[in-house]
């Protein structure tokens, strides 16, 4: 097959070959990147109804997004019926040629298995179950991470017939006691597969071995493992409460397995294990009995809950009518939706993963397939404005999935906007599920009792700008309403984040009204979320002060608050203070909540960014981009990637594969950071900068591109007159408080004593932040180079790649333009050099 397209797949050459199919490596024409193309054999998907169970299989296991599952981008079939995954292409090799090619560090032996068991645990809390956990079905890519293949695979492979000597033993070595004797298996028999995977890395052989199946069946279903010269008791322990042969003797779930083997490698703490006493032998004659059974061996279900587990997306309604109420259609599936959270009965994914499905044209079976999801809960909104007197008439639908039945309708209409209550509480009743007194009270909360106040407030939610315009809805919702709480919240927050991304005219004013605003959610609702949420914004947006705001963020989150933009939060601060392993938890339950969201994904791949994993860092924003296909976002943050890496080639065919710009400023500044700065095509540069409309541009726009003009002239032609008119200009465009444009501009001009001044109060304001704070100590440097402060430019480029998260710390980034000042400094040199 190799040099065929399938679909959009050209396939390049063939990587292996196996019992589960042929695999290929494939270049995806549409979006530039490799994939693993596995054909399945003919006998697993030729039964229609086992091919239609492996398909939604395949579906759940590709909405896990966790870094530790190997991601699933499409499932299809060739002309000829041949069926087909395509998968991300990871660089390395399976833990089953990694344990034959030689010897395995204990530490490597642990770390693979947190890193499974991490995996598990996300398939776990999805209520999918892999089955067939396995050194040959476990990838370790040339940077360590390892990667559970797979998923969806074992439902088919689970009718082979198990007593046919040769057929299946590298399967049966792994098999728990209760899948060898046929029973329904649960999350359990994958947390003993992975202890025969450990035990194995560990202790160099296989814990239950035999010449023939019927051999390895009896070995599990009567022996211990023996023992071997483990390093700890406390490793003898995880090993001996992995392989109980009682299910429910075993570690309770994935996520402590993971905790228990992190404290082993000493990056984190667990509670000590209770040694399950060992269980007399089972009498041959009930063993061979077992046997018999091995035909009818492994019918498992996919979930351990019911698998008709309410599992739920409300869709944006469709606003019919009268204009200008588009507002109401997010808004009002938002209301509803945060309500459901709080029933504990219900799994809820966020609106803003349906709505995104809804704008690719999905049909409502395609979005319950990729969200995972049996209902979904839709409908329309008719509004009519006559000269002033607005009607509203609500519409919603329950859809049972399974079989696209209606399992419930009703119509509500009125001149308000209370009916979310009522929404709410029909739909729980309609699946059956039984509410307690704080649950049943979550549902009937209401925002404000104006409905011009909460109209205001939702515009404020759609626009989602954080500046002056989305300000002014949420002011407006406020002055109609002095007491809506929420609004003040988001008050708080749009007021601190102005000051963060330097849209506040005044830091100061600005902080003031932030204050206020979270001084009267203290008086209104003291201790609730919204009181946590505007105290957290605060102190992480304008006073940058990371402890405070992830103490207020945890607090809300103790409170039961399901909501992504808390998690992501969360996932931002903790991160920040270089909590990593904190901050991917957080993000990760960000993604359950709202699996398609691009900006999670995103700074997954900024994080692998900073961690200098690139592989990693790819294969998100990778992942980004299928999520959002139609924002140029994902696209320029890639590139970004490939640059470090020293791909230009290929960071300039993304950029030029790219959807459209929302901004030709935008497109302007990343074609000349990501291509042209690298390329030294500075003629380009400047061309793209004088075509765009100066005069047309306000604000940071303005600043922005003065700026990079202003660079562009110190590399080019240093030292002239222009070159100081230019930064000049830039220097006049700073707001009072943005201390890092002023450095720039102070440093073009030649003005050592208020560079290193400005640089003093730069360094001094990073505080207690980690993870950005080597884009700062880079433009430092970058200064330092430039007032020819070289012994402190490469002490700040020294601190940089000294740093665990550094975005600075590729050898590409050290090849900039900006470094010329001080490149052949031995010193310099000498930098780089480590860096490569």
């Amino acid at each position: 097959m190799v040099g065929q397209t399938i679909s959009h797949y050209r396939i390049t050459e063939k990587l292996g070959e196996g019992g589960m199919g042929v695999v290929y490596l494939a270049d995806d024409v549409s979006l530039g990147r490799k994939v693993a193309l596995k054909f399945l054999p003919p006998h697993l998907t030729t039964d229609e109804e086992a091919s239609k169970r492996f398909v939604l299989e395949a579906q759940a296991a590709s909405a896990l997004n966790h870094p530790n599952v190997c991601v699933v981008h499409e499932i299809g079939r060739t002309e000829e019926g041949q069926q087909y995954i395509a998968m991300a292409h990871y660089e390395g090799q399976t833990l089953k040629d990694r344990i034959r090619s030689g010897a395995i560090s204990r530490d490597e032996a642990l770390d693979i298995g947190r890193q499974v068991a991490e995996g598990l645990a996300a398939a776990h809390d999805k209520e999918i179950i892999h089955r067939d956990i396995k050194p040959a079905n476990i990838f370790v890519t040339n940077r360590g991470r390892a990667v559970i293949l797979d998923f969806g695979l074992a439902k088919l492979v689970g009718g082979l017939d198990l007593t046919k000597t040769g057929s299946t033993m590298g399967t049966t070595f792994y098999m728990s006691p209760e899948q060898i004797r046929g029973e329904l298996t649960n999350h359990q028999s994958d947390l003993w597969s992975l202890g025969v995977v450990l035990y194995e890395m560990l202790a160099g052989r296989k814990p239950f071995e035999g010449e023939y199946e019927q051999a390895i069946s009896y070995s599990i279903l009567n022996t211990d493992a023996p023992p071997f010269d483990a390093e700890s008791d406390a490793e003898s322990a995880l090993l001996a409460a992995a392989l109980t042969k009682n299910a429910g003797d075993r570690i309770p779930n994935a996520a402590q397995m993971a905790e228990h083997l992190a404290a082993l490698l000493g990056t984190g703490s667990a509670p000590s294990i209770k040694v399950v006493r060992k269980r007399a032998m089972r009498r041959p004659l009930i063993a061979a009995a077992c046997i018999v059974g091995l035909v009818a061996v492994v019918s498992v279900v996919k979930y351990w809950p019911q698998p008709d587990a309410p599992r739920l997306v409300v869709l944006p309604f469709k606003t019919l009518g009268a204009e200008g109420f588009e507002h109401l259609e997010t808004g009002i599936a938002d209301d509803i939706s945060t309500r459901l959270m709080a029933v504990k009965g219900l799994k809820i994914i966020a609106v803003s993963s349906g709505a995104r499905l809804v704008n690719e044209g999905l049909s409502l079976t395609d979005i319950g397939q990729r969200l995972n999801v049996n209902h979904v809960l839709e409908g329309n909104l008719y509004v009519t404005d006559l000269e002033g007197e607005v009607q509203i008439r609500i519409s919603p639908k329950l859809i049972r999935l399974s079989d696209e039945s209606q399992v419930w309708a009703e119509a509500f209409e009125g001149d308000g906007l209370d009916f979310q209550p009522d929404v709410a509480r029909k739909v729980v009743q309609a699946l059956n599920v039984v509410l307690g007194e704080s649950e049943r009270a979550a549902l009937e909360l209401q925002l404000t009792d104006n409905d011009e106040a909460y109209q205001a407030y939702l515009r404020g939610e759609l626009q989602a700008t954080l500046d002056h315009t989305q300000a002014a809805h949420y002011e407006r919702a406020c002055e109609l309403d002095p007491d809506f709480v929420k609004c003040h919240s988001a008050l708080a927050r749009v007021y601190s984040a102005m000051i963060f991304f330097g849209r506040a005219d005044s830091v100061r004013a600005m902080r003031k009204r932030a204050s206020v605003a979270a001084k009267r959610v203290g008086v209104l609702a003291p201790g609730s979320v919204d009181d946590y949420l505007a105290s957290g914004y605060i102190s992480y947006y304008a006073d940058r002060d990371l402890e405070a705001a992830l103490e207020s963020f945890k607090a809300a989150d103790r409170l039961g608050l399901a909501d992504t933009d808390l998690l992501r939060a969360i996932g931002y601060t903790s991160r920040g203070l270089g909590k990593i392993d904190e901050s991917m938890k957080a993000l990760q339950r960000a993604l359950e909540l709202d699996p398609t969201d691009p900006l999670v994904m995103y700074n997954f791949a900024e994080s692998y960014q900073a961690l200098g994993q690139y592989d990693e860092a790819l294969e998100w924003a990778d992942r980004s981009i299928a999520a959002a296909p139609l924002h140029n976002g994902p696209y320029t943050s890639k590139a970004y990637f490939l640059t470090e890496t020293g791909e230009l080639g290929e960071a300039r065919k993304l950029l030029e594969s790219a959807p459209a710009f929302d901004s030709p400023v935008d497109e302007a500044l990343d074609w000349i950071k990501i291509v042209h700065w690298g390329e030294r095509d500075f003629e380009s540069a400047y061309e793209k900068l004088e075509n765009l409309d100066m005069a047309s541009l306000e604000g940071r726009d303005k600043l922005e591109v003065q700026t990079m003009y202003a660079r562009l002239h110190d590399i080019t032609r240093r030292g002239s007159i222009q070159t100081a008119d230019a930064w000049q200009r830039a220097l006049d465009l700073t707001a009072p408080d943005d201390a890092r444009g002023k450095m720039e501009a102070y440093a073009g001009l030649g003005q050592p004593d208020s560079v290193i001044a400005l640089a003093t109060r730069l360094r001094t304001s990073l505080g207690n932040e980690q993870f950005h704070s080597s884009a700062t100590l880079w433009r430092i440097a970058a200064a330092f180079a430039r007032v020819g402060e070289v012994e402190r430019a490469i002490d700040m480029l020294e601190e940089i790649i000294s740093l665990r998260f550094s975005w600075h710390r590729a050898p590409y980034v050290f090849e900039s333009p900006e470094l010329d000042w001080i490149r052949e400094h031995p010193r310099f040199k000498a930098l780089v050099e480590r860096t490569r």
